[in-house]
């Protein structure tokens, strides 16, 4: 079996990208529950994109899962 050292700071990283992508999602998802002044196809788009970035992360594509949430955050603050 093999056994792998994992840097301190590469945890430390791990943690502030999980942090950073958790606050987008949670400002996307706050967003929302306050029923903002959206035209059916922009609420679509922001939905999208939220699940896009959630999907993303998971797959650890990190960078790209911010910048998809961040698009989506644009919509509400053109």
């Amino acid at each position: 079996m093999k056994k792998w050292l994992v840097h301190p700071a590469d945890r430390r990283d791990a943690a502030d990208v999980h942090l950073i992508l958790s606050e987008r999602q949670k400002k996307i998802d706050d967003a929302l529950l306050k029923k903002p002044a959206l035209s059916e196809e922009q609420l679509t788009e922001v939905q999208q994109l939220r699940a896009t970035g959630e999907a993303l992360h998971k797959a650890g594509k990190h960078q790209e899962a911010v910048d998809t949430l961040d698009r989506a955050i644009k919509i509400f603050n053109p």
